[in-house]
């Protein structure tokens, strides 16, 4: 007669154990969803840099209150003509402060819809009136304030350097003649003259002020940079 077969029973898994592999799959499924989110914010930062276009919830590119001032301060001559803003020593790179030790990277004015644009690591130029004696014209630079561009501004006082470094390794010195913080919705005029004025326009964090450095023009230096 046939031995009984014996049934095989597989062995019971305690609720301590399902628990366990819960928890595990369930930190697995966290740790994936934020490198995928992770992942897609560089990649929407990314596109932002590369085609100046700002995305909802990106933050390489933002629109900045500073439309008013550039537009005020923009000499009639410069429409359609940028480049005669440039003069014969290249154009602006760096930006240099006396009170940072760090440079500011300068890259072209972003315009995109009816406002100007601002990068998170770097400053925006543009040029206000044509060149002066062969030098760069009154320019505009503006920037967020960040650690990553100026931290704290209001430690330039007058008296203070500005240094702006162009491409063919020429550096202008510009002397700090005023540092006011205004509403970002009230008119700022830059007075002009025969010499070049730089004018840093600092944008707080929450874009309601703007913070004004009038930089005059001292003198040019060829440098390496």
């Amino acid at each position: 007669m046939a031995a009984a077969k014996t049934r095989r029973t597989q062995p019971r898994v305690s609720f301590k154990t399902r628990l366990q592999h819960g928890w595990l799959f369930g930190q697995y499924v966290i740790l994936m969803s934020l490198s995928l989110f992770a992942t897609a914010f560089i990649l929407l930062n990314g596109y932002e840099l590369a085609f100046s276009k700002t995305i909802p919830y990106a933050t390489a590119l933002t629109s900045v209150p500073v439309r008013d001032v550039i537009d005020r301060n923009t000499n009639s001559a410069l429409l359609g003509h940028a480049s005669l803003g440039e003069g014969g020593f290249g154009k602006p790179v760096y930006l240099k402060l006396s009170t940072q030790v760090t440079k500011v990277e300068i890259v072209p004015a972003i315009y995109q819809q009816g406002s100007y644009l601002a990068r998170a690591a770097t400053a925006q130029y543009a040029y206000l009136t044509p060149a002066k004696n062969g030098n760069i014209g009154n320019t505009i630079i503006y920037l967020r304030e960040s650690w990553r561009t100026v931290n704290h501004p209001e430690k330039l006082e007058a008296g203070d350097n500005l240094f702006l470094d162009t491409d063919r390794e020429w550096r202008y010195m510009f002397r700090v003649s005023n540092n006011q913080v205004l509403p970002a919705s009230t008119p700022f005029v830059l007075a002009d003259g025969t010499t070049p004025h730089l004018l840093l326009a600092i944008v707080s964090p929450d874009k309601t002020q703007i913070r004004y450095i009038t930089g005059d023009f001292v003198n040019i230096q060829n440098v390496q940079l």
